[in-house]
């Protein structure tokens, strides 16, 4: 039997023999009942479940370098072979079956079916039954019918577990509640969460996910269906936006209602406490059409040393930074001049279009600036999975500058581990000419959490403001189950949440020695770090970096699109920058006056 230092047993079954399944990351052993190996089975990827085939045939599902994979394995020639079945299964969760082969869990949907079926059978949504299936582990239809189903949940307080046992009732003999539709292409776990832990509360509403298309469409089909939906005045009462369609265009055809007066007249929740800066982001022409429960903050990481301590800079202080470090040093990860070119346009994109005029302004010192800016980056971007590590290049100065998204103190905590050195939070550049006393930052809003709008023409809009405000209240906003989900918008939650984040834990060693408990692993694939309680001084430095943040430009894809054409030409040194800018902003001109 191999030896393994870290055991963690994720699944244990029995056959009809009595013989005890172990499976753990990698293998699976199989023991006789008085304790002896029967075989075990070692694999190279991943082990994510075993089941059991009517006691008879056991199944293993693992992911492959092609994606997910189950198949049969024979216990007395320890091999595996593939499944025959013309079933795509997928990752999923899977559980053997009472009257079919299997049953298994995509998404919030429960399905059965047998090997040989052409199509699996829909048995529920377990959303329809206040279950979020991301924290299912086990669960059974038995002999009469009703499925049993246990569930965990993690929170700060441990782990606690719930069993539900659903039987299956005529509509009539339900409490009937007014339903909400809740529209889709996809549906996050996060937002699974929020929907399940609403529809457990409300005693007045229900929420129904309504998914457009499916796996067999690709996402910009599926926006079709939920746009065509939405156009002929049937669409859901919720519209999500964290995975939707263009937010700028519901706005401008009237899709979406303004949440203000909802706000304003809430008995319990009042503006002011929360991050003004952050409620802007969905807001247009003093109207607020959604409110993010949490956010993170996309920006750009870099030294102290290298970059200052101030909150902002221009294209000129990076241009001239990467001229001191010289050639030889990678001034960004893994950017093109594509990527670089998108998120500067997006970044300063009021400087080029005005709003409220429509005038364009692609011609000045500070477009060009960007191209030329842009230019210095490759064409594609190539992966070497072979050379330094990232955090390698990071001290011995190969390395400059880390696109970073901030969600947590701990992601704060361990970039100064990655740089050994304090670091400043600085962002993206900002254009060198912007006003000073704008008080600009290259600190973008990053959206986290559900964050849907109230459908205009929904006749159930007091019941969408339940639910929107459900994820803003005191006691959701203080709760969040991961400190990688984002920062809280309502302030109090946040001074909680950092007040906890510089708490010492401890724990008492073999020998009786206090000493303090890591508060997690944190790091990327190059290197992990153990996080210890945070300082007063990098809670204060999160919030300021908090405090800086700039509405998040949202993308208009048609826009970049024309620039990234012309630019092209700039970039093969086929057309001087003058040119191109010249081009870019007629088309851009004539885009933007076809939609006003």
């Amino acid at each position: 039997m191999s030896k393994q230092k870290a055991l963690y047993i994720q699944n244990l079954m029995t056959d009809k023999d009595g013989n005890y399944y172990v499976c753990t990351d990698y293998s699976v052993f199989v023991f006789y009942p008085d304790g002896k190996l029967l075989s075990e089975i070692t694999e190279d990827n991943y082990i994510s479940s075993i089941n059991m085939i009517h006691d008879e045939k056991m199944v293993i599902g693992t992911f492959e370098e092609i994606g997910w994979k189950m198949q049969e394995w024979d216990v007395a020639s320890k091999s595996l072979k593939d499944i025959e079945s013309s079933i795509p299964f997928d990752y999923g969760t899977y559980q053997e079956g009472t009257d079919t082969d299997l049953i298994y869990t995509q998404g919030s949907i429960l399905y059965g079916c047998n090997l040989k079926d052409d199509a699996p059978t829909k048995i529920l949504d377990w959303v329809d039954s206040d279950i979020d299936s991301n924290n299912l582990r086990r669960y059974r239809i038995l002999k009469d019918g009703r499925i049993a189903a246990f569930s965990t949940t993690y929170s700060d307080t441990g782990v606690s577990g719930e069993l539900a046992v659903l039987t299956k009732k005529p509509r009539s003999e339900v409490p009937q509640k007014t339903v909400l539709t809740y529209g889709t292409v996809y549906l996050p776990y996060f937002s699974n969460q929020d929907i399940v832990a609403f529809n457990k509360q409300s005693d007045s509403y229900r929420i129904e996910v309504k998914n457009y298309g499916d796996d067999n469409i690709d996402m910009s089909e599926k926006l079709t269906l939920l746009n065509a939906d939405i156009a002929s005045g049937k669409g859901p009462d919720i519209i999500d936006l964290y995975v939707g369609g263009s937010f700028e265009e519901y706005v401008s055809s009237g899709v979406l209602e303004d949440l203000t007066p909802f706000l304003i007249n809430d008995k319990e929740l009042k503006r002011e406490d929360f991050f003004e800066n952050i409620l802007s982001q969905y807001e247009v022409d003093g109207k607020l059409y959604a409110i993010i429960p949490n956010f993170g903050i996309e920006t750009i990481v870099g030294k102290v040393s290298d970059v200052g301590e101030e909150n902002s800079w221009t294209v000129k202080d990076m241009i001239a930074l990467a001229d001191l470090k010289g050639q030889d040093a990678e001034l960004l990860p893994y950017s093109s001049r594509d990527y670089i070119l998108s998120t500067m346009c997006m970044l300063n994109r009021d400087l080029f279009v005005n709003p409220e005029t429509g005038e364009c302004y692609f011609t000045g010192e500070e477009f060009k600036e960007i191209l030329e800016f842009a230019k210095r980056f490759p064409k594609e971007v190539n992966y070497d999975g072979d050379g330094s590590t990232q955090i390698e290049k990071v001290r011995n100065g190969q390395l400059i500058l880390i696109n970073a998204g901030l969600t947590s103190i701990q992601l704060y905590q361990m970039y100064e581990y990655m740089f050994g050195e304090p670091v400043n939070f600085i962002g993206y550049p900002v254009a060198s000419s912007a006003d000073s006393s704008l008080q600009r930052s290259g600190n973008m809003v990053m959206t986290n959490g559900t964050t849907v709008g109230m459908n205009a023409k929904s006749e159930h809009k007091e019941g969408v403001w339940e639910f929107i405000r459900f994820n803003l209240t005191k006691d959701r906003q203080e709760n969040m189950q991961s400190a990688n989900g984002g920062f809280p918008i309502l302030k109090s939650a946040l001074n909680k949440q950092l007040e906890k984040d510089m708490m010492p834990e401890y724990y008492e060693d073999t020998d009786g020695t206090r000493k303090e408990k890591s508060k997690g692993v944190w790091g990327t694939g190059d290197f992990s770090v153990d996080i210890y309680a945070a300082t007063q001084e990098q809670a204060d430095r999160v919030r300021e970096i908090i405090a800086s943040v700039q509405v998040g430009v949202r993308p208009d894809d048609k826009m970049f699109e024309i620039i990234d054409e012309e630019a092209q030409a700039f970039f093969e040194d086929q057309k001087s920058v003058e040119d191109v800018a010249a081009l870019i902003q007629s088309r851009v001109q004539n885009y933007v006056n076809e939609r006003r």
